[in-house]
C-alpha cells in the first residue's frame, strides 16, 4: 500500500513552483504525488518526472474532459477531440514518470443530457475505451476510470454500472477506482460496492463528505470502506482528494463555498495520519 496527495488541493496548473510542497509533502511521509494534468503540457511534464526521479516520488496522475472534448457525444468531432486529449493525458502520465491515469474520462465534466445513459452513448464509451486502453497499453499506463455523483456526471455512478462498462471493454489497461466522497451519495452498501469491483478496483481516493480533512467526520463508514478494500486484497494507492478555498477557481468548480480547514499543509499532516491508523 502506498499513501498519495492529489495535488489539485495545491493547484490546478503545476509547474516549478509545485517542487518545494513536493519536498515537504515526501517529508510528511508520501510515497507519491497525483499531479493535474487539465493545464499541463509535455514539457513540462517530462521537467516534473526529472524532478520525481531525482527524489524518489511515484506518481499517478488524473485529468478530466472539458467542453468540445466528450468520448460519448453523437457529435463525431466531440468524440475525435476526446481521444486526442487522452492520448496527450497518457503521454505527460508517462512522462511524469507514472503508470496511472485516472479521471472520470468517459464523459465532458459537468455535462448533462437531461436523462440517464443510453445504449448508443455506451457504444461509443465502450469504442473509445477500446482505442484508449490500446494507446495506453502501448505506454505502460493504466487507465483508472472514476465513476462520480449524479450531480457531477451522469454516464457512471455506481460500483455497479462501471463495472457493467469494463466487462464489455475488456481490456487489461482500463480499470476503476472508488472515491469515498461518491461512494457516500450513491453506493447503498460501500464494502460490498468494493467487493463487486474486485481486482477491477485498482486506485483508491480518501475523501471526507465535506471534501476537508479525511476521517474528521463520523458520516461516511470507514470501517466499510477500509474493510473492502482489504477484503479484496488491495495493495495500490490511497490518495487524498480534498478541495478548499486556496484556489477560487476550482473552489468554485467544487462547490466549496466556506473554509474547512486551517491550510493545506494541516490537512496533509492530518490526513496522512489517518490513512495509516485506519489501514492498520
Amino acid at each position: 500500500m502506498k499513501i498519495g496527495m492529489n495535488l489539485l488541493l495545491y493547484t490546478t496548473a503545476p509547474d516549478e513552483k509545485m517542487f518545494p510542497i513536493a519536498e515537504k509533502l515526501k517529508g510528511m511521509g508520501y510515497d507519491g504525488l497525483e499531479w493535474p494534468l487539465m493545464a499541463c503540457e509535455l514539457p513540462m511534464a517530462k521537467a516534473i518526472g526529472k524532478f520525481n526521479k531525482d527524489i524518489g516520488l511515484g506518481a499517478t496522475a488524473v485529468a478530466v474532459f472539458g467542453e468540445g472534448t466528450n468520448p460519448i457525444s453523437d457529435n463525431p468531432a466531440e468524440r475525435t477531440a476526446a481521444y486526442d486529449r487522452v492520448r496527450h493525458y497518457i503521454d505527460c502520465t508517462q512522462a511524469l514518470g507514472g503508470t496511472l491515469l485516472c479521471g472520470p474520462l468517459t464523459q465532458t465534466l459537468g455535462l448533462f443530457s437531461g436523462q440517464g445513459p443510453t445504449k448508443e452513448e455506451h457504444a461509443r464509451a465502450v469504442e473509445f475505451l477500446k482505442k484508449t486502453g490500446d494507446y495506453a497499453q502501448s505506454a505502460g499506463v493504466m487507465i483508472s476510470l472514476e465513476y462520480l455523483n449524479r450531480f457531477e456526471q451522469y454516464f457512471i455512478n455506481t460500483a455497479e454500472q462501471v463495472a457493467k462498462v469494463l466487462a464489455d471493454v475488456n481490456h487489461p489497461n482500463v480499470k476503476t477506482m472508488v472515491d469515498s466522497f461518491h461512494m457516500n451519495i450513491e453506493e447503498a452498501d460501500m464494502r460490498q460496492a468494493i467487493k463487486r469491483l474486485g481486482k477491477d478496483c485498482v486506485h483508491v481516493h480518501v475523501s471526507e463528505n465535506n471534501r476537508g480533512i479525511p476521517g474528521s467526520s463520523k458520516n461516511i463508514p470507514w470501517d466499510d470502506f477500509f474493510g473492502g478494500l482489504k477484503e479484496i486484497g488491495y495493495d495500490g494507492w490511497l490518495t487524498i482528494e480534498a478541495f478548499g478555498q486556496f484556489l477560487p477557481d476550482l473552489a468554485a468548480a467544487a462547490r466549496i463555498w466556506r473554509q474547512i480547514f486551517d491550510s493545506p499543509e494541516h490537512l496533509s499532516r492530518l490526513g496522512i495520519e489517518f490513512i495509516k491508523r485506519s489501514w492498520k
